[in-house]
């Protein structure tokens, strides 16, 4: 389909689809790279421009500034602000892992608050009560 000159299909844009959607749009979870689908949310915890996640060195509740997200630095517990952590996608589905700092890996979001301990120092359950 032609659309401002531009050739566009079912394919076009997906990359954008898969993130922030109605679906994931401001459900509390970080499900693009950025947080950019929980940006701006009317329901949001945090501020226009701040995002929020528990503190990796607090276990605090934060407002993390958008330009500390993707800098490198882990913030947040589990490394939802650092894309190149825990991050997997294919033509299907793309998903987001839990990293356990300590021993540098990573778990499925199932293995939070099991009752398993699955991190080295179990940052996978300190941040559930």
């Amino acid at each position: 389909m032609l659309i401002n000159g531009r050739n566009h299909s079912d394919e076009t844009d997906c990359e954008n689809w898969q993130c922030n959607n109605i679906y994931t749009r401001c459900d509390g979870f970080w499900s693009c790279p950025h947080g950019e689908d929980e940006e701006n949310c009317t329901r949001s915890i945090c501020p226009k421009g701040l995002l929020p996640c528990i503190s990796s060195n607090k276990s605090a509740l934060i407002c993390l500034p958008a330009n500390q997200v993707d800098d490198g630095i882990i913030d947040c517990l589990g490394a939802p602000d650092e894309i190149e952590y825990c991050r997997e996608s294919n033509e299907y589905y793309r998903t987001r892992g839990f990293y356990c700092q300590s021993d540098r890996k990573c778990v499925q979001h199932r293995e939070l608050c099991d009752g398993n301990q699955d991190c080295l120092e179990g940052d996978d359950e300190n941040f559930c009560t």
